[in-house]
């Protein structure tokens, strides 16, 4: 019964390698404005995103700012939560940039489903733009 309950290897891939772990990493400060100045701006129902291309081989970055317009600190939170979960669903397509994602009223009662749609919208967006 013991030996259910141990962690087995990971599966591998059908070529029998696993695929490179990409993880999401926070902006600092100065990145943060560095985005904000040099980067592009896109436009969405439920948040503005800001980018910039970073070299290919770095991590995505990303920053989420919800002002407080948006709600008790609850509902900001829930919605940060949300839209972090729906970047780290894209992060393989996200590689390479760093990002700030600001939420709009819109998006106050949005669902995990509706905030990966939009997300995955964008950067779909993005790539076909390269």
């Amino acid at each position: 019964m013991v030996e259910g309950l141990l962690k087995t290897e990971e599966p591998k891939g059908e070529s029998g390698f696993r695929p490179p772990k990409v993880t999401l990493k926070r902006l600092t400060r100065p990145e943060i404005r560095n985005v904000f100045e040099k980067g592009r701006k896109v436009l969405s129902s439920a948040f503005v995103l800001f980018f910039i291309e970073s070299r290919a081989s770095t991590p995505p970055s990303y920053s989420i700012q919800v002002k407080k317009k948006l709600g008790t600190a609850a509902e900001r939170n829930r919605t940060k939560r949300i839209f972090r979960e729906a970047l780290q669903r894209h992060k393989l397509l996200l590689k390479g940039y760093q990002l700030i994602l600001i939420p709009r009223s819109d998006s106050k009662g949005i669902g995990l489903n509706d905030a990966v749609d939009q997300v995955m919208k964008i950067f779909l967006g993005m790539q076909r733009k390269k």
